[in-house]
């Protein structure tokens, strides 16, 4: 097998043989047992004893405390917390989570047949329901509300507004993901629909999905403004800053040091 160095990696190496001249123990540390046992098959010995630094400070030659586990990158627990804050960029900023509820976990409601082309007949029934089921809601009948509303949905499927109805009642009866569902389906059939967002977003707020309840609920102000959507997005807008405010601190952080290491790996390679 063809075996080439580049000049770089030569620097490198010579680099390495001369910190290790100069600091012999260095090669007793766990993660360089490769090279000691190289070095000892020709003959050669290294001096019993502890690595406790040597000219470089407390640091290994190409990055990483001396102390450091085999194998563990130098940073390894800053990157690793780091990456951890960026995929959950709520695990350190004090939210206020006043509010918050369990998700429920329902089986997923009937969402209609979207195959069937309903009839007159039928987009009337559907129509007639649909008013019996925002008297029911307006009775605080939430349950009965729903009812209605599904039934709806099947004789005529593809009506956004239906959905988005549904999931306001769902919403009443503290099932953020049922209308969450409901939503989804209502901005599918119609993207343009303030309802939707409004609704998915109060869910999401529900659920402590700041970030998102604040996107959906801009864009439900954008298409129809109310004052409750106002004061929803009011409510969730400072907890909603500080998640983007600390992802945006988290990710420039990251590139620093990716670009200190950059630095650090060219200055090696001279």
């Amino acid at each position: 097998m063809a075996f080439t160095l580049e000049t770089g990696d030569l620097k490198k190496l010579k680099y390495f043989i001369d910190y290790a001249l100069e600091n012999p123990t260095f090669l007793n540390m766990p993660q360089l047992q490769f090279v000691k046992d190289f070095v000892e098959k020709f003959g050669g010995t290294v001096p019993p004893g502890q690595f406790n630094g040597g000219s470089a400070g407390g640091k290994c030659p190409f990055g990483g405390d001396a102390g450091a586990k085999a194998n563990e990158p130098a940073n390894a627990s800053v990157d690793s917390e780091d990456e951890k804050s960026l995929s959950d960029p709520e695990s350190d900023v004090e939210l206020d989570m006043e509010g918050v509820i369990e998700a429920d976990s329902d089986p997923a409601q009937p969402m209609g047949n979207y195959s069937k082309k309903a009839t007159e007949e039928e987009v009337e029934q559907a129509s007639e329901l649909r008013a019996q089921a925002a008297s029911a809601y307006g009775q605080q009948k939430f349950d009965e509300a729903i009812a209605l509303y599904t039934k709806a949905i099947e004789l005529s499927p593809g009506n956004a507004l239906f959905h988005a109805k549904r999931g306001q009642a769902f919403l009443k009866l503290k099932k953020p993901n049922a209308c969450i569902r409901d939503c989804d389906m209502a901005l599918e059939l119609n993207s343009d629909l303030a309802a939707g967002y409004k609704f998915r977003g109060r869910a999401r707020r529900l659920l402590g999905d700041f970030e998102l309840a604040a996107h959906d609920l801009r864009q439900a102000c954008k298409l129809d403004f109310d004052e409750e959507i106002d004061e929803w997005l009011k409510e969730v807008t400072p907890n909603a800053k500080k998640i983007e405010q600390h992802r945006v601190k988290q990710e420039r952080r990251q590139a620093e040091r990716k670009i200190e290491e950059r630095q650090r790996d060219q200055r090696r390679g001279r």
